[in-house]
């Protein structure tokens, strides 16, 4: 099953309804600014498809229970930081904290919004409730996670918070995949809606108590099986309904005393009376590595090293003579302190590179050049102490890997956020794009030299026998990072161009993904661009901006050997890597990918169509600053039907479709599916016009539309 419909657990909130299809009346609106005005309106008060935006996620628990205040210290509430309206009004998605500075949740809960625009309620129960809230600082989503189709990796993200929380235990994450078998009891916790049946929700948190099943819904080779669990089939009575996201899934450790996360509350496949519910949960196991990597990066790994070894006089590149301070950084991030007398202490944040000379054993010296260190210290006045580094973590960022960084808010002493990474899955012969801090310098250290040099170039050439460092500039705004590889392909318009998947093709997101990347070239002089992808695999077409970093489109409409099709803006190639990759795991082979002209038909009746809202289509901005693109289509009822049926199907995303008479007056709006069927009742001779809407923020997106007419209603 690859089209399995996956339902984020999202929904529209109560006080936000539709647009009234009655209330807004444009027949006194000049025609020429018609379509806007109205668009505008819809927008404002219509649902959006990205998490945050217009209240779209809202998490609840069926069938439970109160849970009994402080059961669940860790509990954690996200909630847009607006202001309108009460917490339990506000609150979008759960979490939990797994250490006093990070939060761990579902990834889209938070996919692509700046850490501004929501706050953390830690360790509450009734939201209703006075409290104080910690804020996100950085956010990091597991490298597998695609937006656009849950059940392809891990609905995965982590939350760094200020200021840390020290007054609740954090709770652990199930590390034994054994522990995940079908017949065992877990718990599940959230707020919201109490019922299937009713909007109502709770401002206490619920539990309910659920039983682990096998999945095998799916091919053996889908990759669902890697990265998500499941509950019963089919509960009417209780369960995850309409929300939850990023919500705990709990078991028992074998002594019964402490609680561990086995799941995140991710999608379910459900039909409206919800006799079809298909749960489906994070399975936190499965990726405790690349959990365990980034918790590194502020966490306390202290290294056996005897303080022998720590001092250690060496020649600094200034030419002058120090005694050195020894340090292992890629060993274990961590904040330690040098106590040289009752007098002399220094705390050294293993961020700044200028002051490190590598000793090619791994570990390297740093210099306090301000003289307090120009003296060896005698060994006995040395000391040393291990703590949280909270202030300016060391990330390690590997290919198509990114993070968002936040200016810090509310009651934090600091305004700034320093943070360093380090690159691991690096290729040799391979050039990066690093997107999105273009005024740090990027410091690089070769095997054998014991001084750190300046890279210039962007993207820059890579070794993987080498050590890099990026250190993340004090800033007020926020900052999205990423790592791009540089494009090793060209693909030519008109020209048709063949390539081959194999096991030494780029690491694509996981360890069982590749991907071949390639750069257009020589492009189309039409507005849009048809990229056509035919491989002996079941392959996938994706593209990144080289600009900002993110992905921009997607294709997925086969599967071996058969054709996937994507429509963007021509614009749009200028500026981007093309990417070819399996979806199958380890899949190989060999593929042919064509780039043409692409000018859209006019719409006729009984003739699908397959069209793409791109960046070269018409736009607006909604009320909350956000660009909706949309398309605007018209047809002539020329064979006088009574009855005109319009069917818009999006490609992995949900559209709105809003339809005008001939004198502009709105006839029909939905919104929130994938599908929509519409009819309306129609005159002879009339021009109407379909407006096809992309809510999911500044993507490419494709959907198929067919217009019918009949004699009778249908």
């Amino acid at each position: 099953m690859r089209h399995l419909k996956r339902i984020p657990f999202r929904i529209q909130s109560p006080d936000r309804p539709p647009f009234a299809k009655s209330s807004l009346n444009k027949s006194s609106i000049p025609n020429s600014y018609v379509t806007k005005l109205a668009l505008s309106a819809i927008a404002s008060l219509a649902i959006s498809a990205s998490c945050l935006a217009d209240d779209l996620i809202k998490p609840s628990i069926v069938g439970g229970r109160d849970a009994a205040d402080g059961a669940f210290p860790w509990i954690a509430a996200l909630v847009r930081a607006d202001g309108a309206g009460n917490a339990t009004e506000r609150q979008f998605c759960g979490g939990a904290l797994i250490a006093p500075n990070w939060i761990l949740t579902a990834a889209h809960c938070i996919d692509e919004q700046p850490p501004t625009g929501f706050e953390i309620i830690v360790g509450q129960n009734d939201l209703d409730d006075a409290y104080t809230p910690v804020f996100p600082r950085s956010i990091h989503t597991h490298p597998s996670y695609h937006f656009r189709r849950l059940g392809r990796g891990s609905d995965l993200a982590l939350i760094e918070i200020d200021p840390p929380v020290l007054d609740y235990p954090p709770v652990s994450i199930n590390r034994a995949l054994d522990r995940i078998v079908a017949g065992r009891e877990v718990t599940a916790l959230g707020w919201g809606r109490t019922d299937y049946n009713s909007n109502d929700d709770t401002n206490t948190l619920q539990q309910v108590e659920l039983t682990l099943r096998d999945i095998d819904e799916y091919d053996d080779n889908h990759p669902a099986y890697d990265y998500f669990i499941s509950t019963e089939l089919n509960e009417t009575e209780k369960g995850i309904y309409s929300g939850d996201s990023g919500g705990p899934l709990l078991i028992q450790s074998e002594d019964g005393e402490d609680w561990l996360i086995a799941g995140l509350t991710s999608n379910s496949i459900r039909n409206a009376d919800n006799s079809l519910n298909v749960p489906f949960f994070t399975n936190v196991a499965s990726v405790q590595d690349w959990i365990d990597r980034v918790l590194s990066s502020t966490d306390t790994v202290p290294e056996s090293i005897p303080l022998l070894e720590r001092v250690k006089p060496a020649k600094h590149p200034n030419g002058q003579s120090y005694a050195g301070y020894r340090i292992w950084p890629f060993a274990g991030q961590r904040k330690e302190t040098l106590n040289l007398n009752a007098n002399s202490a220094f705390d050294f944040l293993l961020w700044y590179p200028n002051s490190l000379q590598a000793l090619n054993d791994g570990s390297f010296l740093i210099f306090d050049t301000r003289n307090e260190l120009s003296q060896a210290p005698s060994i006995a006045e040395l000391s040393i102490e291990h703590s949280r580094n909270y202030i300016d973590p060391l990330f390690t960022l590997a290919p198509f890997e990114n993070a968002f960084f936040s200016r810090i808010r509310g009651n934090s002493s600091r305004t700034d956020h320093y943070a360093s990474f380090t690159f691991d899955g690096l290729l040799p012969n391979q050039s990066y794009h690093l997107i999105g801090e273009s005024s740090s310098q990027l410091y690089r250290q070769d095997p054998g030299n014991i001084e750190l040099t300046t890279t210039y170039e962007n993207p820059f050439p890579a070794s993987p026998d080498s050590n890099y460092w990026l250190h993340l500039n004090p800033t007020s705004a926020s900052k999205f990072i990423t790592l791009l590889p540089e494009a090793t392909h060209t693909l030519n318009s008109n020209q048709e161009a063949s390539g081959i998947l194999s096991s030494n093709s780029h690491p694509f997101r996981s360890p069982s993904t590749r991907i071949e990347l390639f750069k257009a070239n020589n492009l189309p002089g039409t507005n849009e661009s048809l990229i056509t992808l035919l491989p002996e695999f079941d392959g996938e077409l994706i593209l990144y901006s080289t600009n900002d970093g993110r992905e921009i489109a997607y294709a997925d409409q086969g599967a071996e050997n058969e054709t996937d099709e994507l429509i963007i803006a021509t614009a749009d190639l200028y500026n981007s890597i093309i990417g070819v990759y399996n979806f199958d795991k380890d899949a190989t082979g060999s593929f042919k990918l064509d780039l043409e002209p692409h000018v859209p038909a006019s719409l006729a009746f009984g003739v699908e169509q397959r069209r793409g809202i791109t960046s070269a289509d018409e736009y607006f901005t909604d009320s909350n600053g956000k660009r909706i693109t949309y398309e605007s289509l018209t047809i002539t009822n020329t064979r006088n039907y009574p009855f005109i049926t319009v069917r818009v199907y999006g490609s992995y995303f949900d559209p709105g479709v809003a339809i005008y008479d001939g004198d502009g007056e709105r006839l029909e709006f939905e919104f929130g599916e994938q599908l929509h069927t519409i009819t309306f009742a129609a005159k002879a001779r009339e021009r109407y016009t379909i407006d096809v809407l992309n809510y999911e923020g500044p993507y490419v997106q494709n959907y198929e539309i067919l217009v019918s007419g009949s004699q009778t209603q249908p």
